[in-house]
């Protein structure tokens, strides 16, 4: 089994992240504190379960058609998934971050083999694309799970990489 070092070093060597590498990949993050501040952790959560049901009715259209459709949103439209009724649901974006944050705790770190293991035991609701065809690829075998992802990568994978900052909250928060 590689070490996430070893796989992120084979994954830049061979062109398979379409980024410039830069120092912070070369630091590893520290261990989870042993007095992690949840305020934090759940106010981040919390600010991203919100963005995302605020968000998730409307967020197929160019913001030119929703700002004609909707104007600008400041509150819940109707959702299909609650009889039309406007109220917030969360889509599979926050589930799985929720459910990245918990395996990370589970496992006192990041190992995106049980990660990936664990998008796939569970029924994810309102998959997406990217979700769905990764959890096909990753339960049919044969591939490692950073070789299952189609080569997209939308909002919903900035919103899943949010468990990664826990490592950072030793860090004090920025100040005005």
């Amino acid at each position: 089994m590689q070490s996430n070092r070893e796989v992120l070093d084979y994954l830049f060597e061979t062109g398979q992240i379409d980024l410039r590498r830069g120092a912070i990949f070369d630091r590893p993050p520290h261990p989870l504190p042993a007095d992690l501040d949840f305020d934090r952790v759940e106010g981040m959560l919390l600010g991203l379960a919100i963005g995302d049901a605020l968000g998730n009715t409307s967020e197929s259209l160019l913001p030119e058609r929703r700002r004609a459709r909707h104007g600008e949103i400041r509150d819940y439209l109707p959702n299909p998934y609650a009889g039309g009724q406007p109220v917030g649901l969360p889509s599979d974006d926050t589930q799985l971050a929720f459910w990245t944050l918990e395996q990370m705790l589970a496992d006192g770190g990041f190992n995106p083999e049980h990660v990936a293991a664990r998008f796939c035991r569970g029924q994810i609701f309102g998959v997406g694309r990217a979700v769905a065809s990764f959890v096909d690829c990753y339960r049919a075998g044969g591939r490692a799970w950073y070789a299952c992802g189609p080569e997209s990568a939308g909002n919903g994978a900035l919103m899943r990489i949010a468990p990664m900052l826990v490592t950072h909250l030793r860090i004090p928060p920025c100040r005005p």
